[in-house]
């Protein structure tokens, strides 16, 4: 079992708190935990190492109700703990998202007021791991958005139904150029009809998936 092969005597720590009486405390501490045998086998070392990514990838995941508030996660190959980056890597974590005096927070939170939070911090560990980058975004904000009153709406078709397919193809040319080409149509409840239908066909055209 796992526990058999990493618990050792002088790998843990005990920690009592509370109205306790010391001298029976030490005694169940001693009672319970003295005695315990070291393996004889040092403790097996994980060495499976991550198959090669071949680019990058993406994934878009709705919670419907559950989730009141988009959030956006990114997560960049680094290198492992101690390698040379590990200290430029660590420096420009604090500097970038680290608190909320941090340029990544005071951009998204104080300036833009698009995001609740936004945070990064290097997840080190013996083998190359990933730079985490995240945020929640703002009541009412999205990654990227429009709408029918915008000056860069270019209408192909008349009336509202036309509207609707201007509207899908801005938001999809918007999100592109963001980098973000996967995406989960929510309806709300509403037919695929008429201007909801548009709107989808609209961001298609623009090449976004879903």
């Amino acid at each position: 079992m796992h526990w058999a092969a990493s618990l050792r005597g002088r790998s843990g720590s005990v920690v009592i708190a509370g109205d306790v009486n010391p001298q029976q405390a030490l005694a169940w501490v001693g009672k319970y935990f003295d005695g315990i045998p070291k393996p004889a086998t040092p403790v097996p070392r994980v060495t499976i190492e991550e198959p090669p990514q071949a680019g990058e990838q993406r994934l878009t995941k709705s919670y419907g109700s559950n989730s009141p508030l988009p959030a956006v996660v990114e997560g960049y190959h680094m290198p492992a703990i101690y390698s040379p980056d590990y200290y430029a890597l660590t420096l420009a974590a604090n500097m970038l998202s680290q608190g909320e005096s941090s340029r990544l927070y005071r951009k998204l939170v104080y300036e833009d007021r698009i995001a609740l939070t936004a945070a990064g911090f290097p997840l080190f560990t013996e083998q190359p791991n990933l730079f985490w980058v995240f945020a929640i975004m703002n009541q009412g904000k999205t990654v990227a958005a429009t709408s029918d009153r915008s000056k860069e709406l270019v209408r192909e078709k008349p009336g509202k139904v036309g509207a609707a397919q201007a509207v899908g193809k801005l938001l999809g040319e918007r999100a592109k150029a963001l980098g973000v080409t996967r995406v989960v149509f929510d309806r709300a409840g509403y037919l695929y009809h008429g201007r909801v239908r548009a709107v989808a066909e609209g961001a298609r055209a623009a090449g976004l998936e879903f």
